[in-house]
């Protein structure tokens, strides 16, 4: 990036650049990366990210691990009065040290501050593992917590010294990917690890991975080499630039408040002088660590000048508001399921595993909306107007409401989340020169640390004080009353063993004092709107912004704006499958002649092609066909139990309509290549749509079964015409693997929709009423249709009569059609490649359509909750088809498919082995983000395999062979689970994942470059 000097917002928010900092504040062992368009991988690049990204993992897990083992930890050593301790040691230290080491990474190297965090985290584990009373265990949690502060902020200052600005986005996503998913792990499995092998190993398993991080981060982790290198400074020269007197009353500041706070209202009253001792010292020493910031002869910790201006002030004051207001609704959101519902914790976790996903799908809206636009303001103020939605959306929920309000209600503070803390980080990134990054970058961490903790107590406060004001006068004069109090204030399980007369009146307490913290939430969530509308763009920060838009474009957008990364020579397949009068060089329409315009002629500079505006309808079209089959699929998972208690019949059964659907792909298989002899594009396309709104037409009246399973059939055939012709359209546009993504991304989210859908209305009170459902794919399908038809106007014809050249000869339709599939059915790769998809289609189709059966069944799950599971895979593998995407074509398909099946066979064995509905749900969400990008990689390798003479038609045979594995292993499952019960569904999966993996390694490996035969 160009270095611009350092930028500076005036009070009046025009803005202005100073010159570089002085020689004392500069940071020289950092240095610009190349310029993003130059910029290629340095050495050992992969490794790297394997080492801070297995710490960033760790930091994640060990942050939430505590809170689902803690009172099993206090109980071996009897000290319960203590337990609270094994957090908010970890949270004190890790807080307090962590803006420490941005600045001590400049001064010291990164390897020397990599290694002192991973290594003092392992320590810390270790010692929490061989801890033989509850003092060394809450100690080595504060050690833990020392390292801890380290390892998120050493990773991306690292990512920061190789990866220039432009590129930064997709490494970001991903880590920000790597600390969710070690958090979600960290809370789901802690307690089945603590209930089954022993608390002790929460912490010791963490070992092993913090000494693969260490291994590696020692062989490749270097420090940036440009302009310094600590050999050429003594030590002693080292040491006089260190700001030990900033450090120290940085740290005692940071520990003394969070000690305060995490006493108050919890172990000692919020009027205990202790308590408010803390938090005036804390002021105290923060004003004096400002003075000595202002006049200290070293290197400071945090350069005032990150401080001052409309800029940062705005920017770092919607920080620690989006913090709050997060880590309040987070905080209280279980509590009101657990009061509301009287929800055990174990189903208030399954209940919060779905809503989490709108936090990672938020983070792709932000890098979206970065790349393409670059508003990072307007992205800020956005992400804060959805987290005040979202806290006033759940005020609005009460104690009967329908199911799915509980789940939709909760996304959109967690998309808000999403959103704006990556456009909080860039913009604060974005407003000060490279060489400050890191400071800067630690800087905000710590403050969006401070607010989520400042955000868990208030809330806690408030809560604490609506119970001690109102139980009194609620509850009725009853013996003990005073000890129930107590109770109730203490422990959310003490309301579902209160007899009637005194529960009802104790949750309405409850209830209310929930509802002002989120309206507290809410208030702060608004005051982080108002400080991201005091952001204000000035003339130098337009040229920064401009740089970060086009930078984030090379970056972020191939990580998170919709990327499957077809990786093929777009305009041979576009040459074979274009409309016939342009393959004759005379196109109907200037849209047209502009696309043959661009294939004839492909542009050598990257940049963003000239797309004509109809191409764009065209592939929103085909993006809505993708959403509509995708809803159609997601849908039966949840619905078979339903239709097995409907209509009285049995797991067999259901099989039927598996082999029904699998006719339906293959009567396209065999009838789609002598009907493109006759139907154009569009006609097509209208075709597909046609027959699956025929099918939902004939469904949503609860028809007999035998013609409900003849539907299945008919939708079947629609969605292959119209998914293999979709397919072949937008792989014929200008930046195809972009589009290419968004319609299979689409498919993802119509599946992620289904399930929600199809349980809300069929968990009703009319036993029938789950046909009700198909109105909806039925609507869709109507929309479907006539996007179709407008979109494709110009291709709704029947082709005239006339003969076609195949290979060397002429021949007429049906012999060229005959020769293509014959020199088609001869390449070996398509078999090779079909085997592929029968085993993973067959995974992926029978662990949906199953897992509620057996939850309910086997883990004895809630029909009307379970239902959702399958919301969580198809959650899962629409991520996994974004975010997974760039990783898995630029570290190689053929290994990046083989570890995943091998992750993916780890969690299904998870799934089977650990009897626990919350570790199962999650599981099976990362199992679908693990399996997300197999489509688009088979895709991409049979893209380089096949000859252009037969690409179009090899590709349509695999996905129909395919097929048959996705229809024939749920249609066996339910046969065997009639005999042996649907508990057979775990070794189907074991074996079919197993298979999967070795036959991606039977695929014949590629050059990475199409055949041009």
């Amino acid at each position: 990036m160009t270095d611009y000097g350092t930028l500076i917002s005036d009070d009046d928010g025009t803005g202005h650049v100073v010159p570089q900092p002085s020689e004392r504040e500069t940071q020289p062992l950092l240095g610009p990366p190349e310029p993003g368009n130059s910029w290629r991988p340095p050495r050992h690049f992969i490794w790297i990210e394997t080492a801070i990204f297995a710490n960033v993992f760790l930091y994640g897990f060990d942050s939430t691990i505590t809170a689902a083992t803690y009172a099993t930890i206090s109980s071996e050593f009897g000290a319960a009065n203590t337990a609270s301790w094994l957090t908010t040691s970890y949270l004190v230290t890790s807080t307090a040290f962590q803006p420490l080491y941005g600045r001590f990474s400049d001064l010291f190297g990164r390897r020397i501050c990599f290694f002192v965090s991973t290594i003092t985290f392992a320590i810390g584990c270790l010692g929490c593992g061989l801890g033989r009373d509850i003092v060394l265990v809450n100690v080595m949690r504060a050690v833990c917590g020392f390292g801890g502060g380290g390892l998120m902020t050493m990773a991306t200052i690292v990512n920061s010294d190789m990866i220039p600005f432009q590129k930064r986005g997709m490494y970001q996503a991903v880590q920000n990917g790597m600390f969710g998913f070690g958090a979600i792990c960290g809370a789901s499995f802690g307690g089945s690890i603590a209930d089954y092998i022993g608390w002790r190993w929460c912490f010791l398993l963490q070992i092993p991975v913090s000494a693969v991080a260490l291994v590696l981060g020692f062989l490749v982790v270097q420090n940036p080499s440009r302009d310094f290198s600590l050999h050429q400074s003594s030590l002693k020269d080292i040491w006089t630039k260190v700001d030990f007197s900033g450090s120290l009353l940085l740290v005692s500041a940071i520990s003394i408040q969070l000690v305060g706070l995490s006493l108050g209202g919890n172990e000692l009253p919020w009027s205990n002088g202790w308590v408010i001792g803390s938090l005036v010292g804390s002021v105290l020493l923060l004003v004096l660590f400002i003075i000595v910031e202002a006049r200290t002869t070293a290197i400071p910790i945090i350069p005032l000048r990150m401080l001052k201006g409309r800029l940062p002030v705005s920017a770092q004051t919607a920080n620690i508001c989006a913090g709050l207001a997060a880590y309040a609704y987070l905080f209280m959101l279980p509590l009101f399921f657990q009061v509301v519902l009287l929800d055990s914790a174990t189903k208030a976790g399954v209940r919060l595993a779905l809503p989490s996903l709108a936090t990672p799908i938020g983070g792709l809206i932000s890098g979206v909306v970065m790349s393409r636009w670059g508003k990072l303001f307007w992205l800020v103020r956005a992400g804060a107007s959805l987290m005040a939605f979202g806290n006033l959306l759940v005020l609005t929920l009460g104690f009967h409401d329908q199911a799915w309000k509980y789940l939709v209600f909760t996304f959109p503070a967690n998309l808000g989340q999403g959103i704006i803390y990556p456009g909080l980080l860039f913009t604060s990134l974005a407003a000060f020169d490279h060489s400050d990054h890191a400071v800067t970058a630690s800087t905000v961490y710590l403050v969006r640390s401070l607010g989520s903790v400042w955000g868990v107590a208030i809330t806690s406060a408030i809560l604490q004080n609506t119970l001690k004001k109102s139980l009194p006068t609620a509850l009725p004069d009853v013996p003990g009353k005073d000890d129930i109090i107590d109770q109730i204030r203490h422990s959310v399980t003490t309301l579902r063993d209160l007899p009637p007369e005194l529960q009802y009146p104790a949750r309405l307490v409850y209830y209310d004092g929930i509802r002002y913290a989120f309206l507290f939430s809410t208030a702060v969530a608004a005051l982080a709107i108002v400080a991201s509308s005091l952001l204000k763009k000035n003339g130098e920060m337009r040229r920064v912004f401009r740089g970060l838009a086009g930078a984030l474009a090379k970056g972020a957008i191939r990580s998170f704006a919709l990327i499957f990364l077809y990786n093929t020579s777009t305009h041979l397949l576009w040459i074979e499958k274009m409309p016939r009068r342009v393959k004759e060089g005379r196109p109907s329409s200037r849209d047209e002649a502009v696309e043959l315009a661009d294939v004839a002629n492909p542009p050598e500079a990257e940049g963003e092609p000239i797309i004509p505006k109809r191409t764009y309808i065209k592939v929103v079209s085909a993006a809505f066909s993708f959403f509509v089959a995708g809803v159609n699929d997601g849908s039966l998972g949840a619905l078979i139990p339903y239709l097995i208690r409907s209509y009285d019949i049995n797991t067999a059964m259901i099989s039927i309509v598996y082999a029904v659907t699998f006719s339906g792909w293959f009567l396209a298989a065999i009838s789609n290549s002598h009907l493109c002899q006759y139907l154009d594009l569009g006609a097509m396309l209208v075709l597909g749509a046609f027959l699956q709104l025929l099918a939902h037409a004939l469904r949503c009246w609860t028809p007999p079964f035998a013609l409900f399973a003849v539907t299945f059939g008919i939708v079947s055939l629609g969605q292959a015409y119209q998914d293999t012709h979709a397919n072949t359209f937008v792989a014929s546009v200008k930046t195809a693997h972009r589009f290419l993504g968004l319609i299979h991304a689409m498919y993802s989210g119509g599946c992620l929709v289904g399930p929600f859908v199809s349980t809300a209305i069929a968990s009703a009170d009319t036993p029938s009423r789950w046909s009700l459902f198909y109105t909806f794919p039925l609507g869709l399908g109507v929309v479907n249709l006539a996007l179709c038809v407008g979109a494709f106007r110009d291709s709704l014809t029947i082709k005239a009569k006339r003969s076609v050249n195949v290979g060397s000869g002429d021949g007429s339709r049906n012999e060229g059609a005959l020769l293509q599939i014959k020199e088609t059915l001869k390449t070996p790769s398509v078999w090779l490649l079909s085997l592929f998809y029968f085993f993973y289609l067959g995974a992926v189709i029978t662990a949906s359509g199953w897992v509620v059966e057996y939850l309910v069944e086997v883990r004895d799950g809630d029909l009307a909750d379970m239902g959702y599971v399958p919301a969580g895979f198809n959650g899962g593998s629409f991520l996994g088809r974004l975010l997974l995407a760039e990783p898995t074509h630029r570290w190689g398909e053929r290994r990046m498919i083989f570890i995943y099946s091998v992750i993916g066979l780890a969690l299904q064995l998870l799934f089977w082995l650990v009897p626990n509905i919350i570790a199962a749900s999650v599981a099976i969400s990362l199992l679908g983000f693990v399996l997300g990008p197999f489509f688009a990689a088979g895709v991409s390798v049979g893209s380089r395999l096949f000859s252009t003479r037969v690409r179009s038609s090899a590709l349509a045979l695999v996905f129909v062979l395919g097929q048959i594995g996705g229809s024939i292993f749920p249609a066996i499952t339910g046969i065997v689970a009639a005999h042996a019960g649907v508990k057979v569904l775990q070794p189907v999966l074991v074996a079919l994942l197993a298979a999967t993996g070795i036959s991606w390694l039977l695929v014949p490996k590629t050059s990475g470059l199409h055949h041009r035969d």
